[in-house]
């Protein structure tokens, strides 16, 4: 299996996980079946029985939506579609010769999953039969399903790439609604479309695959190799690009019936390759984690307390070290853990250490109690660091040592989910290289590398916190006059002064970035453009009267601005941009707000 395909099978089983949970916690329960068995009696009865579905299950579909489910549908056995949750005003449509899957799991009574365009939407579908299983008797089928830009979404972040999906254009027409078609537009790719609402979140997203890059010939080729049902990579015509197409088969048929497309630089594809374990083990136990415990909430104490084996069984798979804890104690773990440290059962493991964090060893390259303050709860702290800081070392039940990234979410009650990833291997070469691909080499500052893998995820923060990114956008006044008088040699030494002092101004959840010769931009989370600016008036008076080593006094100029939410950041950067050039003509060392 080649390294695509094993983590294309990591992204889909990272899915399934969620499925299986959702179905079931939420779906395999004897109340939800009755109501489907009453469907059967007459047609009265189906109209009644599917509006009390709809009722019983659409504050837990609205729940899972945040964990990317996209559909939930309900078949009838003789495959009638009975209830989709994502346009419940469709349903009595026969499904057969439609959804081979649906035909599958009804006829044979087998859960299966993979990628099938529907009568509305397509993506990754895992369906399971819906029935009792001492008296044989099967009441229809139920799929939950995620979207296409999820699953290419993630594929990209794990490669570092940008990213597309096409379906065959045969398949919509034969399977999509006539009035549900205009949701497709032309690819490329003669025999493909692109998904309109998926290509435009990638857009969005600054994650979508350029595929002018091709040439004509390349985009040929491309389109006739979809169907070879091979992972092939082609090159762009200058050679900087490469494009990677994963083809998506239907699950029964066989058929290829789509592709996702990952786009590289050339530089990057050989140079920045992050361990899958880092990025989805994290995210896998993450999310698990916290759609068994937060599901909670809709369920009552008996009914959680009937499905605890369930649920263990699950946690129990993970290869993550998991515990839940309140920042001083530890409630519960995995099996995993208690293995990792040698321990037959939490209390054997308490009567040793009250918390996980007693057993983070002090090195300076990790995280350890001994950076912080004595009373101050671990827990609370490090969520507060970079990613690149929130890794702990630890040793085994044989004293080996181990290095654990840590994700954590707040679960209730002041007690959080924290998952420790193995990230041993990779941990010191993934750090270097990602220092060198991320960091500006003569200054330290963030590039634009940096910029294009991370902007999102920045602006994606800011709101979620309630706060607007601020763009301070800054360059030396006369910098030429320094180089042409000092030499280049002072002239870089200057820049990296410049970046020292700056970086201690401004908040450790703050980004300095060189964006070109003496041009920086400083990313900042602010709540008005007042208080953006008042930041940028600090540095600008730090700057002033700080005394460069080399050449005495320099000054800045600044522009400051706003992300406005539904904004493209390029758009951003420019009015900042313009507003620095202002600044420029307006005499120099000011702030000029746009």
């Amino acid at each position: 299996m080649s390294g695509y395909e094993k983590d294309f099978d990591t992204i889909q089983n990272k899915y399934k996980t969620v499925a299986h949970t959702m179905y079931e916690t939420v779906i395999n329960r004897q109340s939800i079946k009755q109501i489907v068995r009453k469907a059967y009696a007459s047609q009265s009865a189906k109209d009644v029985a599917r509006e009390e579905l709809y009722k019983a299950l659409i504050e837990q579909y609205k729940f899972f939506q945040t964990y990317d489910v996209r559909q939930l549908h309900f078949h009838l056995r003789n495959n009638e579609s009975f209830l989709r949750f994502h346009r419940p005003q469709k349903y009595g449509d026969n499904l057969s010769g439609i959804r081979s899957t649906v035909e599958w799991v009804n006829r044979y009574h087998i859960p299966i999953s993979g990628f099938e365009e529907g009568r509305i939407y397509n993506g990754f579908r895992y369906l399971f039969a819906l029935g009792d299983r001492l008296s044989k008797e099967h009441l229809g089928s139920v799929e939950i399903s995620f979207s296409v830009h999820a699953i290419a979404r993630e594929f990209a972040h794990l490669r570092s790439a940008k990213t597309g999906f096409f379906i065959d254009k045969t398949v919509v027409k034969k399977k999509v609604f006539s009035q549900e078609q205009g949701n497709y537009e032309d690819s490329p790719l003669e025999d493909f479309y692109y998904e309109s609402s998926i290509k435009k979140q990638l857009e969005r997203e600054f994650k979508h695959a350029q595929m002018e890059q091709l040439s004509p010939l390349g985009i040929q080729s491309a389109n006739k190799k979809i169907f070879d049902n091979k992972i092939f990579t082609l090159a762009s015509n200058d050679q900087k690009h490469l494009f990677t197409f994963v083809p998506l088969q239907n699950p029964v048929t066989k058929e290829v019936v789509g592709a996702i497309v990952l786009q590289f630089d050339n530089a990057t594809l050989m140079a920045f390759r992050y361990n899958y374990l880092v990025i989805f083990g994290i995210g896998l136990a993450t999310i698990v984690l916290t759609t068994i415990f937060l599901y909670r909430e809709y369920l009552s104490k008996n009914l959680f307390r009937n499905l605890s084996l369930r649920t263990k069984s699950i946690l129990d798979t993970q290869k993550s070290l998991i515990v839940i804890t309140t920042g001083k104690e530890i409630l519960e773990t995995n099996q995993t853990f208690l293995d990792f440290f040698g321990y037959d059962s939490l209390e054997s493991f308490k009567s040793k250490y009250r918390c996980v964090s007693e057993c983070f060893t002090i090195h300076e390259g990790y995280f350890h109690l001994g950076k912080i303050p004595p009373q101050a709860l671990w827990i609370e702290h490090i969520e507060k660091l970079h990613p690149k800081d929130q890794v702990v070392l630890m040793r085994d039940k044989n004293a080996a040592q181990y290095s654990f990234a840590v994700a954590q979410n707040y679960y209730q009650d002041n007690s959080y989910v924290v998952s420790f990833n193995d990230i041993s291997q990779t941990f010191q070469e993934q750090i270097i290289l990602q220092h060198k691909i991320i960091m500006d080499s003569l200054t330290g500052a963030y590039n634009r590398e940096f910029y294009k893998t991370n902007i999102t995820k920045i602006i994606q923060k800011r709101e979620y916190n309630h706060q607007q990114l601020g763009v301070i956008f800054f360059d030396i006044d006369h910098f030429k006059v320094i180089n042409d008088t000092y030499g280049h040699a002072i002239g870089d030494e200057v820049l990296k002064e410049l970046v020292a002092r700056v970086s201690v101004s401004i908040r450790n959840d703050d980004y300095l970035l060189r964006w070109g010769g003496e041009e920086f931009v400083v990313f900042i989370a602010t709540h008005s453009l007042k208080q953006a600016k008042r930041a940028s008036e600090h540095l600008r008076s730090m700057i002033e009267h700080h005394p460069f080593k080399e050449v005495g006094k320099l000054t800045c100029s600044f522009g400051v601005t706003l992300h406005q939410y539904d904004e493209m950041i390029e758009k951003t950067i420019q009015r900042a941009d313009e507003a620095l050039y202002i600044s420029k003509e307006s005499g120099r060392n000011r702030v000029t707000t746009l």
